[in-house]
């Protein structure tokens, strides 16, 4: 089984905050999204975002639904899945997402697929700051991200979900698995197809990495968005095949049925399938 990075720790975290007081004295840190200058915070997601931003972002009284990530209305029933998710099948046990995939939430993720640092690294803390509890109560053994194929690997400079992984296994202290999975099949990118599309033209894309087994780890699979919720049970059937245990999937969007959300006008660019 592939061998995850040691990462170093903050022997002294009282230092650390001072030096990241000191800095953002010294150089007033930007907002990743709209990139006016931000108020210093000792909030790791709002030391990325503006407060503007940041509440759009999320809005600190959202209710979620637990098995598929949707945020939902504070009466909504979601003992067995909420209206966006209570008819699909879901091979998770739960999902964690900021929130439903919508501007400017979708325009973020947009352009951390691009490879935006600034975005990848605020989106993962922010996600962190709202479902870190949880997804430490929920002891996962191993992070795992949803992989791309080899060929978009060779050509990107950056792998957003691998970024997403490596931040959220140093945060769980969790073991980082970037090649457990593999996608050896090309598919059409996902959004431009149907949910019927989707789960027909993701079926059986993934497999588990060579040699790679698994006794009974509970995993973390994260990606950058979840819609219909069918590549990442194509991705948990291959990862149970191979013995894991049970899974739950973290991802910065909750995708509710919408098509691709497009960027503003001059941010629009072609982004790659994932």
């Amino acid at each position: 089984m592939d061998q995850s990075p040691q990462h170093p720790k903050l022997t002294n975290p009282r230092l650390h905050g001072w030096s990241r007081t000191l800095r953002d004295w010294l150089f007033p840190p930007a907002c990743a999204l709209c990139h006016q200058e931000s108020e210093p915070s000792t909030s790791h997601a709002g030391g990325s975002f503006c407060h503007d931003c940041r509440q759009q972002l999320h809005a600190a009284s959202a209710w979620y639904c637990p098995r598929c990530g949707a945020v939902v209305g504070p009466y909504s029933a979601t003992s067995e899945g909420c209206i966006h998710c209570r008819n699909d099948r879901l091979a998770m046990q739960h999902v964690w997402s900021i929130g439903n995939y919508e501007p400017p939430l979708s325009h973020a993720i947009s352009r951390a697929k691009q490879g935006d640092l600034a975005l990848i690294q605020g989106l993962t803390e922010l996600l962190w700051e709202i479902h870190g509890p949880a997804m430490i109560a929920w002891q996962p053994d191993l992070v795992i991200p949803v992989p791309v194929q080899w060929i978009d690997r060779l050509t990107r400079s950056r792998i957003p979900t691998d970024e997403l992984a490596l931040l959220i296994s140093q945060r769980l202290q969790a073991k980082l698995l970037l090649r457990a999975l593999r996608k050896p099949r090309r598919t059409i990118p996902q959004h431009q197809l149907s949910g019927k599309e989707r789960r027909k033209n993701i079926r059986l894309a993934h497999r588990a990495g060579w040699r790679t087994r698994f006794t009974s780890q509970r995993v973390l699979l994260v990606d950058d968005v979840l819609t219909t919720g069918s590549t990442a049970n194509d991705c948990i059937r291959a990862l149970q095949a191979s013995g894991s245990g049970p899974v739950a999937v973290a991802v910065w969007g909750r995708g509710i049925g919408q098509q691709h959300t497009p960027l503003p006008q001059d941010e629009a660019s072609s982004i790659p399938p994932i």
